[in-house]
């Protein structure tokens, strides 16, 4: 690394690792002075400035601003920075010079050893459940007094988070602040209707608020079709289990009051062409439901479901996805009526 302008030049050696050189105001980046401090900002929104086919480099980014008043060089990790937003901010305290270059490389390579642990533990948690973590999600493990993994996923900009157990096949599990309930001294705490260990309550409550950043609004965000699919299934197996007739009295109230797209019920009357398949999604229950065929399965779905519109990733998942029921659920709990 030279820095002429400033006066200092150390000498470098060629380690073989990638790296990439930006210029701010290049490529996607544009810079931002206010009251002495730089804020680089990405015009992308991405959690990185390496974009396109560029390889993302496999050391810490540091940004260098050359301050032309003091004379001085002023530096940040930008890697760090970028894990929890799209801007750097770089302070005036950060001065890189002959005295303090030496505690920069420390702090650099310190960085450098826990990016590489974080990528090794990112890495096994992915052989064990499955998962392919992305570079900017936040992947936290804990084991339960029982020897259960648990998994806890924050993609940026997804209001919710996805939680995998071993315990459960590594099932994914889309889960929520709102969901989660500790105040209840005389029972155990609850994530949503499931039971939690009290450990696991509480590692999962600080999940949350040390994620909470991730969980804001981020630009060009959208639902998974992953996400709307598995929450159908468990919608669907709750509206089965609310109403054991529901499936036979929303298939009668489609054909008879419901006026169907062309192109729907030309996918519902080839379905139901096939006597075994009509029998077969007939046979739905929360029982069943995992065992069938994915025909099976749509033909339910067009049977108990109108719509279903989707919203802002950044919402709670109930939010995200509200779907519009033949015969809807009775909040008291009540039985449906059509």
């Amino acid at each position: 690394m030279v820095a002429t302008a400033a006066g200092y030049a150390f000498t470098a050696l060629l380690t073989g690792r990638a790296t990439v050189v930006q210029e701010a105001g290049r490529e996607g980046l544009r810079v931002r002075f206010a009251e002495g401090d730089v804020r680089v900002l990405l015009q992308d929104g991405a959690a990185g400035p390496w974009t396109g086919d560029r390889p993302e480099p496999d050391v810490p980014v540091i940004c260098v601003r050359y301050d032309p008043a003091t004379g001085r060089l002023r530096w940040v990790n930008a890697t760090e920075q970028l894990r929890r937003g799209t801007a750097v901010l770089i302070g005036d305290d950060a001065v890189l010079d002959a005295a303090t270059v030496d505690d920069v490389v420390a702090q650099v390579r310190g960085a450098l050893v826990r990016d590489r642990a974080r990528q090794a533990i990112r890495a096994r948690l992915g052989e064990m459940s499955g998962a392919v973590f992305g570079t900017a999600d936040e992947v936290l493990h804990f084991t339960g007094v029982h020897g259960d993994d648990l998994i806890f996923w924050q993609r940026p900009g997804e209001g919710f988070a996805t939680l995998l157990r071993s315990g459960l096949g590594w099932v994914p599990e889309y889960i929520g602040p709102e969901m989660l309930r500790l105040d209840a001294a005389d029972r155990l705490p609850m994530l949503g209707d499931v039971e939690l260990d009290r450990s696991e309550a509480m590692w999962i409550a600080a999940c949350f608020a040390v994620t909470e950043w991730a969980r804001r609004p981020a630009p060009d965000t959208t639902i998974r079709v992953e996400v709307v699919h598995h929450h159908l299934d468990r919608q669907i197996i709750r509206h089965l289990a609310a109403d054991p007739d529901i499936l036979m009295r929303s298939a009668v109230l489609m054909r008879t009051r419901s006026t169907l797209e062309p192109d729907v019920l030309a996918s519902i009357t080839a379905l139901e062409s096939d006597p075994a398949l009509v029998n077969e999604a007939m046979s739905a229950s929360p029982q069943t439901w995992p065992a069938l065929s994915p025909h099976a399965k749509q033909l339910v779905l067009f049977y108990l479901v109108e719509g279903v519109v989707t919203g802002d990733p950044a919402d709670p998942i109930d939010r995200q996805i509200d779907i519009a029921w033949r015969i809807p659920r009775d909040p008291a709990g009540r039985r449906p009526r059509a």
